[in-house]
């Protein structure tokens, strides 16, 4: 997982004259006389994918975004989120080009009113890229539950993972600092 908080640049209203903008980042902070005027803002970056190899899946694994973002990848809609208080990623590998410069563009659509406080507009927290074998665990999808009886404690644990079809098998292993306590 690498950070990609740099070499971002911003433009408000249309997609044009774009200027640098560091990470996290908040347009509407900047002009404290319209902090509630509906808005659109455009984040764009390059990205080089000559690393990836073959068969290794990209995600694009993004923190937080307020409000409404739709993320194009060399021109094509990669997908959208209409919920700015959420972390969201979308898998970008069948959209990157290995060979040439890529091209990223996300498109926030902040519109007021939409809180009782100061909500903010844009790219807020850290943009993540993500590389994933073939076979992986889904972002956000190891869920571990315990609870303690009369017989002591028990935990269940359970996993999403993406396989292409493959079979495959996952041990879980609850761990103290002297080792094992329970497979």
């Amino acid at each position: 997982m690498k950070l990609l908080n740099d070499g971002w640049q911003f433009a408000r209203g249309e997609p044009v004259d774009f200027a640098p903008v560091n990470l996290p980042h908040d347009w509407l902070i900047y002009d404290t006389n319209n902090l509630y005027k509906s808005d659109v803002g455009w984040y764009k970056r390059e990205l080089d994918a000559s690393f990836l190899k073959e068969g290794q899946r990209l995600f694009l694994r993004f923190d937080g975004v307020y409000m409404d973002s739709t993320l194009y990848v060399n021109g094509i809609k990669a997908g959208e989120w209409k919920y700015g208080y959420t972390a969201f990623e979308f898998d970008i590998t069948h959209l990157i080009n290995r060979d040439k410069i890529n091209t990223l563009l996300l498109k926030v659509d902040y519109k007021s009113p939409s809180g009782r406080w100061y909500t903010g507009a844009g790219i807020y927290r850290d943009v993540w890229l993500k590389v994933k074998n073939a076979c992986h665990f889904v972002s956000d999808g190891i869920y571990i539950s315990t609870r303690k009886d009369k017989y002591g404690w028990h935990f269940e644990a359970e996993a999403e993972v993406e396989t292409q079809g493959k079979p495959y098998e996952v041990k879980h292993t609850l761990i103290d600092a002297n080792g094992p306590i329970r497979e």
